[in-house]
């Protein structure tokens, strides 16, 4: 699903990079990742666009950790403003100029990884922003048919 994201991405200046095991797998989110994917990797190029950033690097990195996977995606922008962290998930809230958007809104990315039992949450570090989306390798639907 990540793989599927990056390459309908035009990389023009900009460099994606996806590391970590490419056999992990979870279960029901392929449409909704690369969504969720492709509004991060728009959201870094609105800022490089905004910050005239001419080398701009996205790392996205796949791993496991227990039962877990978490998926990291961070670039070189500059980061959030410290302000504005904590506002990024809530309804309607936005810091772009051109509201319409090419992903999703980062509140409906919220949504989407809380139904599928996950968390997403961002910080800043070092020269940029990190976003973290951490999904559970189980078979959700096992536990839905045992009811």
């Amino acid at each position: 699903a990540i793989k599927t994201a990056i390459a309908s991405v035009p990389q023009k200046d900009i460099k994606i990079e996806l590391l970590g095991d490419e056999n992990l797998e979870t279960f029901g989110v392929s449409y909704d990742l690369r969504k969720i994917i492709l509004g991060i990797v728009y959201n870094s190029f609105e800022e490089f666009r905004k910050k005239r950033i001419t080398s701009g690097k996205i790392t996205i990195s796949v791993n496991r950790t227990n039962e877990n996977i978490l998926i990291k995606c961070k670039d070189n922008a500059g980061g959030i403003p410290q302000e504005f962290i904590s506002k990024i998930f809530e309804t309607g809230f936005s810091t772009k100029e051109n509201l319409s958007s090419r992903g999703l809104p980062l509140h409906i990315a919220k949504l989407i990884v809380k139904k599928l039992d996950g968390d997403i949450w961002a910080k800043n570090e070092d020269d940029g922003c990190c976003f973290y989306i951490k999904l559970i390798t189980r078979d959700r639907r096992e536990s839905k048919r045992v009811q």
